[in-house]
């Protein structure tokens, strides 16, 4: 019950500071643009679940959480050589590969 009336009185407080004027343009890219964001933010979610839950179901889940900060590592380095290759012709950005 506590967190139900902080949550109403922030919203309260939060309230009287909106400035209404930065809602003009509403979604200047379309409300697609909006909605690929939320759908992004839905799939990250229901994929960090997935991994808490499986980690949760199994017998050794500190072995589940170094394949996901190896995993997370791995596609940060392709991401990276990837951006270099497609974005950077030149020497412009240093990255270790």
């Amino acid at each position: 019950m506590v967190q139900v009336i902080i949550v109403i009185i922030v919203i309260f407080v939060g309230a009287f500071e909106v400035d209404v004027s930065n809602w003009s343009p509403f979604a200047p890219h379309g409300v697609k643009e909006i909605l690929t964001g939320a759908t992004v933010v839905f799939f990250a979610y229901v994929g960090f679940d997935a991994v808490a839950n499986s980690a949760e179901e199994s017998r050794r889940p500190q072995a589940c959480s170094v394949d996901l900060v190896l995993n997370i590592l791995d596609y940060e380095k392709k991401s990276n050589h990837d951006f270099k290759n497609r974005v950077c012709k030149s020497d412009c950005l240093n990255f270790v590969s």
